[in-house]
């Protein structure tokens, strides 16, 4: 308010300052943001239009101005002066119509304006119509509570005065001296190295002696373990080896002739002529006619009888196949499959319930002896179905939770569950388990830069009901988190979209929108407050002007 008050006095002082009408008047005024501060020292283009009738009439003469604001945000017009954009400042009428004067203002100093306000012309701008009425005589200047006042500043005390008025005393910045060492040119601040102890010193080996230059010392470093070779040992830089000295530990060779199997250097030899074998051999092929063949039993009772808890295999090109007498059922197994022909294949036994494949409607069961209608059911007490990339060794898992959820975990840690009741998934965003915070800025003027869409995909049909939502390179530019380039293990690359995540991004984008929102409001309440105050003082100014 004070700011203004100041304009419109300005105004006065120029209506009674000319002995002639000037073609020209003063305009004083503070320039604010939006949350209505001050812009200090801030370069300005303004357009001023002179408006004949009322707010929205005819525009009879405009023209362009820059300026820049004192360190109170205020800026200094003369209309009439500018550069003229059309019309004729002289050859306007002010005493045969209402005059308005509209401004506008581009706050980075170019002509990209916005108005900022239209006032009505009620004193000033009428004193240049005073050049038809110079003959009026009479006025003796009777009054000697109106006269011109002077307004001066004195930079010593800080003081800002109206000659016959009063005076205020301005705040002051903060003013620094420089200490020793410490030199202040304007807004730079250096300091000079005063001391002669704390140079720079440069560390350098050589040999074993490490030293510090600028009278820093040395050390001498202390040198490694020494090796002494002996009796049959070599050393050769870091290389050391073994002579063999000795003539009785010579390495031999075991050969085979006949039935006579020897060491070679004296080793000696034995006959294996009294060894019977008891497999038969013919061509490639090794056989046995009679008897039974044990596996960890010396009893077999069947061709082929293995006693223990298991056989491992783990080559896979080996085949084993079991045949029954009459060639009705057979269990063949090699390095692809395990197959039976008739019944139920149990691998362990089934009382342990481990895997069962059902012949009857190629169902698997795991955990279960009971596979139900379904392909593959798996029952498990707490770890559920996992899959592992044998690669990495990392493991996805899906498990049944006691509430009845689906969990997902990663690695053994919990990632999310789908809820029973209605399928969503719910992700794990406890605080507990992130860190580097950090708040979204400037999010609505990205938002209003996305553009949303109906599409279909290549696969889809016509028919097919199109799908919403934003193309991901779009989106990549300004939120990287939510969009970006995805290469998967079959070579393939496409752009991928977190639409989860975008409504973290509309939430912010809403609050910004509300912080300008309500920074508009209290600015709009401020100004109609600023005019309410205004007009109050015009009118008491006319009342003043009517009384006399």
């Amino acid at each position: 308010m004070k700011n203004l008050l100041q304009t419109i006095v300005f105004l006065l002082i120029a209506a009674a300052s000319f002995a002639q009408a000037p073609q020209g008047f003063k305009y004083q005024a503070v320039a604010r943001n939006s949350d209505t501060s001050p812009m200090p020292n801030q370069d300005l283009g303004i357009r001023a239009t002179i408006l004949m009738g009322d707010q929205a009439g005819i525009p009879v003469y405009s023209e362009r101005h820059t300026s820049t604001t004192n360190s109170l945000g205020v800026f200094h017009l003369n209309i009439g002066e500018g550069n003229t954009i059309n019309g004729n400042f002289s050859a306007i009428e002010w005493g045969a119509n209402d005059y308005f004067l509209k401004i506008d203002m581009d706050a980075a100093g170019g002509t990209q304006y916005q108005n900022i306000g239209v006032t009505q012309l009620l004193s000033v701008p009428y004193a240049m119509y005073a050049t038809k009425a110079g003959s009026v005589e009479g006025d003796n200047d009777t009054d000697s509570q109106n006269e011109i006042q002077t307004l001066s500043y004195d930079p010593a005390t800080q003081q800002l005065s109206l000659s016959n008025g009063g005076s205020v005393t301005l705040p002051t910045s903060t003013t620094y001296a420089p200490g020793s060492g410490i030199t202040l040119n304007g807004n730079t601040i250096s300091a000079d190295d005063v001391s002669a102890t704390n140079e720079l010193q440069q560390l350098s080996l050589s040999g074993n002696n490490l030293s510090l230059s600028n009278g820093g010392g040395n050390v001498t470093l202390p040198t490694g373990t020494t090796y002494t070779a002996g009796n049959g040992i070599n050393i050769n830089g870091n290389a050391i080896s073994a002579d063999d000295v000795s003539a009785t530990n010579e390495l031999q060779q075991l050969s085979l002739s006949g039935n006579s199997l020897s060491l070679s250097n004296g080793g000696g030899s034995v006959s294996l002529s009294g060894f019977t074998p008891v497999w038969n051999k013919s061509g490639s092929n090794a056989y046995f006619n009679s008897g039974n063949i044990g596996i960890k039993t010396s009893s077999p009772n069947t061709i082929l009888h293995v006693n223990g808890t298991g056989v491992d295999n783990n080559g896979v090109t080996a085949v084993v196949r079991i045949v029954s007498g009459n060639g009705a059922q057979n269990l063949l197994m090699d390095g692809n499959e395990i197959d039976a022909t008739a019944d139920d294949l149990y691998l362990n036994n089934n009382t342990a319930e481990n895997v069962i494949l059902a012949n009857g409607g190629g169902k698997v069961g795991i955990g279960t002896s009971n596979p139900g209608v379904y392909a593959l059911r798996i029952n498990h007490p707490t770890e559920g179905l996992g899959l592992t990339r044998t690669s990495t060794n990392n493991t996805w898992e899906l498990r049944t939770a006691l509430d009845n959820d689906l969990d997902l975990y990663y690695n053994g840690s919990y990632q999310g569950n789908f809820v029973d009741g209605s399928g969503q998934y719910v992700a794990n965003s406890d605080r507990r388990l992130k860190k580097d915070f950090e708040p979204m800025t400037d999010v609505l003027s990205k938002v209003m830069k996305l553009e949303a869409m109906k599409y279909h995909f290549l696969k889809e049909s016509d028919e097919d009901l199109k799908s919403l939502g934003f193309m991901a390179q779009d989106v990549a530019p300004y939120f990287p988190e939510l969009a970006y380039l995805n290469k998967r293990d079959d070579g393939s690359e496409y752009y991928v979209m977190n639409y989860a995540a975008l409504s973290v991004v509309a939430v912010a984008a809403v609050q910004e929108q509300q912080q300008i929102i309500e920074g508009q409001q209290k600015g709009i309440a401020d100004m109609r407050q600023e005019l309410a105050d205004l007009k109050a003082i015009i009118e008491k100014l006319v009342s003043a002007t009517a009384s006399k």
